[in-house]
């Protein structure tokens, strides 16, 4: 029987990124369910795949920096939470799947840890 986190790595391969810092063994981000986040915006950069999302993400000050969204089955259009003060909604959109941004920190570092501003 798999470990959650094993499940998780075989069902949805693209869904966590390892940091790499050493023994932490954090994830940038991690897989939370399928639809579009409230509130929220359509970023209109296409085919940046899960990375280049939440480096995108990361360098938007629109975005709250706790959650982001991805069309994984259409456009690949990137997306993301704009208000921390909201509670989060999720509107079910199928199609699109949403991540949680684990450890935000410093939003000028990437999902590979190297300084992007």
């Amino acid at each position: 029987m798999l470990t959650d986190d094993e499940f998780d790595k075989e069902m949805f391969p693209d869904s966590t990124k390892d940091t790499d810092k050493g023994d932490n063994d954090e994830k940038a981000y991690s897989f939370e369910g399928v639809g579009k986040v409230n509130p929220g915006i359509w970023l209109k950069q296409f085919k940046l795949g899960l990375d280049g999302c939440l480096d995108l993400v990361k360098t938007d000050s629109r975005c709250s920096q706790e959650y982001f969204f991805y069309a994984t089955e259409s456009d690949e259009n990137c997306g993301c939470k704009t208000d921390k003060d909201t509670p989060l909604e999720v509107n079910d959109v199928k199609g699109v799947n949403y991540y949680k941004i684990n450890n935000p920190g410093d939003p000028c570092v990437d999902a590979a840890g190297v300084n992007i501003c």
